[in-house]
């Protein structure tokens, strides 16, 4: 698998999202500086939104392939832009040293996306009195991420090459955290790219969902604590049935999320009248 294969299906990639990942993982397999408990992951994981970005910055971090690369080409330049992509006399071991650079640049605590611009130049907004203050807990949680998504990949590439020994267990779980981290650090992303470019909260991050409870919390007296703590039960029971009865998956992950958010206020609830292991 070389470079050239590689872009050409950045430039083309299908429509279909999960097209995209299917591809990308067959690239990904036939890589030769491909991790394999990441690839074991992703395959035992399968399409989602977060395993897309996942195998896609694998297999172009894999390649060392920058981000202004993947952008196509006018069509009467692509074949010349192709063939001066590798020039002669680089070796995959090259590659792999631009890769390692790249990573290096990107967990940087002060830096914002594999660039030289820092979190606060890239989301100005983040200096604005009227910025969530989520939003600023979360540039703190994507450089956590960041951090420990490269932490297990170093240690998963000192696995690969024999330096580090690790058992079976420890490599899936590393992979795990791989993936996870990465996940999570892209869909803060999406986060504060929504907010810099519609100025409004996208939300889809759990933070938005504590936070709120807790501010609802804050402003329940006794009585209402009480009377929450007392008609959970009941609300328990009526969504577990729904779920149950349940027709399609989406359906029983909306109510399987409704009940979430109702014990996790229960729990906060407790918290606050001192009650410990509340049902």
């Amino acid at each position: 698998m070389d470079k050239k294969t590689v872009l050409e299906f950045f430039w083309n990639k299908p429509e279909s999202l999960p097209e995209q990942f299917n591809k990308a993982c067959e690239l990904y397999r036939q890589s030769p500086g491909k991790n394999q408990n990441i690839e074991r992951s992703l395959n035992t994981g399968g399409y989602n939104t977060y395993n897309l970005q996942t195998v896609l910055h694998e297999l172009q971090q894999c390649h060392g392939i920058k981000d202004i690369e993947k952008i196509a080409p006018a069509a009467e330049d692509s074949e010349s832009l192709i063939e001066n992509q590798l020039p002669e006399g680089d070796t995959q071991g090259d590659l792999d040293s631009d890769k390692k650079d790249d990573d290096q640049d990107e967990g940087q605590a002060n830096k914002a996306d594999n660039s030289n611009i820092s979190f606060r130049e890239e989301y100005p907004f983040l200096n604005a009195p009227d910025c969530p203050n989520e939003l600023k807990i979360l540039v703190a949680d994507k450089l956590t991420a960041w951090k420990a998504y490269q932490a297990a990949h170093e240690q998963l590439a000192q696995g690969e090459v024999g330096t580090l020994v690790l058992s079976e267990e420890e490599k899936l779980a590393l992979a795990k955290t791989a993936t996870d981290n990465f996940a999570r650090s892209e869909a803060i992303k999406a986060e504060l790219d929504h907010y810099q470019e519609k100025k409004e909260v996208l939300g889809k991050d759990p933070i938005f969902r504590t936070l709120t409870l807790e501010r609802e919390v804050a402003e329940m007296d006794n009585t209402a604590c009480l009377a929450f703590i007392k008609s959970t039960a009941s609300y328990k029971s009526r969504k577990l049935e729904k779920i149950e009865q349940a027709v399609s998956e989406e359906v029983k992950a909306k109510l399987q999320g409704e009940l979430d958010g109702r014990l996790e206020k229960l729990a906060l609830v407790n918290k606050k009248l001192g009650i410990s292991n509340g049902q």
